[in-house]
């Protein structure tokens, strides 16, 4: 498995918590964030350290899997942080992943139709397709969502 799909499936799974030490600091419980760190790193250490004896390979996959099984904790800290159910939390996720889905067939579509093209023709016409035909699914599906982040937007510059 090339190494670019195996940091793929961290990145994965890092995105779902991205917020969570700023959400958790601005509450008051950076103790929280310590511990949670401290286990983290007691195991990921020794974790890393035995994958070295291999590649590269089983060192990001050593780094997938520890992500992957600490993932719950830290939905749980936030959970017990600010109350929100992980039902509410996971919620978030539906609108984004349905237009990256609906992103991501496109772009394939793109792939394949533009083929025969040069690297850089078919690298931008993906890029460009790609954030079109995110956005129009942005709106499509939660056009509700996006006034409000217009809102949030406007107070925010003002």
């Amino acid at each position: 498995m090339p190494l670019i799909k195996i940091l793929t499936l961290y990145a994965l799974v890092k995105i779902i918590g991205v917020t969570l030490p700023q959400i958790i600091k601005s509450v008051g419980k950076p103790e929280y964030l310590f511990q949670y760190n401290l286990i983290r790193i007691v195991i990921l250490l020794p974790a890393l350290f035995i994958a070295s004896r291999w590649d590269v390979h089983t060192v990001a996959i050593t780094m997938v899997t520890v992500l992957w099984l600490f993932k719950p904790l830290e939905i749980y800290m936030l959970k017990k942080t600010i109350g929100i159910t992980i039902k509410q939390y996971l919620d978030t996720f539906i609108v984004p992943l349905g237009s990256s889905l609906i992103m991501c067939a496109v772009i394939v579509v793109v792939k394949n139709i533009t083929d025969s093209f040069s690297g850089i023709i078919t690298l931008t016409l993906s890029i460009i397709v790609a954030v079109v035909t995110y956005v129009v699914a942005m709106m499509t599906i939660d056009a509700e969502g996006i006034q409000r982040f217009k809102e949030f937007m406007r107070a925010y510059i003002q």
